[in-house]
């Protein structure tokens, strides 16, 4: 195998599932059939940080040969809110920080976040109609690399920024609940050249929770993935002709504040396992070989007003 192939093929392990870039109840809970109201109360000129702390492990290879990393990521938002109107919101978000002891071009990449600006406009259901400033992150991220550029930009495209800072906005139910009343929210995101993952999540409300001097309205969350393969494109070295996802488990807990109108925190853990079966690109196609890869994520967010310290990497 010549060596762009195993470079290309040693890029599609790392990046493969890397886009699923998604999420005891106490005492007193609300009684069954009384409705509550949950929604974002964002004010102008109201600023607070989201701190996003993931844990990725991940196995690559048949297991005789197994492959196994671990890597760690802390990012940290600041969100302004520039405008409230009667059909929607516009906030800046900006990297404030970011933490990685990820040594791959992925790291690096992470760390080409720090300080973008984004101007970010919502409807009022928290759907994102606009996004100015993405262009300055490709200037950032060396996408005129020939091998790993294109993959980290397709990984970083508009839409794939799109669909992650909604999902963590656009959450809540788009009626009154009570508890044990569910919906449904779907998150697609894009795996590069490898393909699509989407995420039909179920969310369900469970009543409120104490949480030190407060009561927090919890919400559970479970989810089905399914994976697509990417369409044919010339723009590179190989493409995937068939893949199958495995979900073990994706669940999560969220903690909204109605009182001050935002999300308080949120968690969630997933296991996954994709088998794909890759070939050359070029006409005839060339021999076919197969990538089999077991991710283990772990997430945590924590939404406050004041900027937070950030978390030692080797604390979890």
């Amino acid at each position: 195998m010549s060596r762009a192939s195993l470079t290309t093929r040693r890029v599609a392990s790392q990046l493969c599932l890397v886009g699923l870039v998604l999420l005891g109840l106490c005492g007193n809970q609300a009684a069954r059939g009384q409705q509550v109201t949950l929604a974002w109360k964002l004010r102008p000129g109201e600023v607070f940080y989201y701190l996003m702390d993931t844990t990725v492990t991940t196995t690559v290879g048949p297991a005789e040969a197994e492959n196994t990393t671990k890597a760690r990521l802390v990012m940290l938002y600041r969100y302004h809110v520039l405008e409230t109107k009667p059909d929607g919101y516009a906030l800046e978000q900006t990297v404030e920080d970011v933490l990685t002891d990820d040594k791959t071009f992925l790291g690096a990449t992470y760390n080409q976040f720090k300080g973008l600006k984004l101007k970010i406009t919502f409807d009022r259901s928290f759907r994102i109609t606009k996004i100015e400033g993405h262009e300055q992150l490709l200037k950032r991220i060396g996408a005129d690399d020939p091998v790993v550029g294109k993959f980290v930009a397709e990984l970083v495209n508009e839409n794939a920024i799109r669909q992650q800072i909604q999902s963590e906005f656009n959450f809540l139910p788009d009626k009154p609940v009570a508890p044990g009343d569910n919906w449904q929210r779907q998150i697609t995101f894009a795996v590069g050249p490898l393909g699509t993952l989407t995420l039909q999540q179920t969310l369900t409300y469970e009543g409120t929770v104490a949480v030190a001097s407060k009561r927090l309205d919890r919400i559970s969350v479970s989810a089905k993935c399914a994976y697509a393969p990417p369409k044919p494109s010339d723009d590179f070295p190989l493409r995937v002709t068939k893949g199958e996802l495995q979900t073990d488990y994706v669940k999560g807990t969220i903690l909204f504040d109605r009182e001050e109108g935002r999300l308080a925190s949120a968690e969630w853990q997933a296991k996954y396992r994709l088998k794909l079966t890759v070939a050359s690109a070029k006409p005839d196609g060339g021999k076919e070989f197969s990538m089999e890869m077991t991710q283990i994520q772990q997430n945590r967010t924590e939404v406050s007003e004041e900027r937070p310290n950030l978390p030692n990497l080797d604390s979890r």
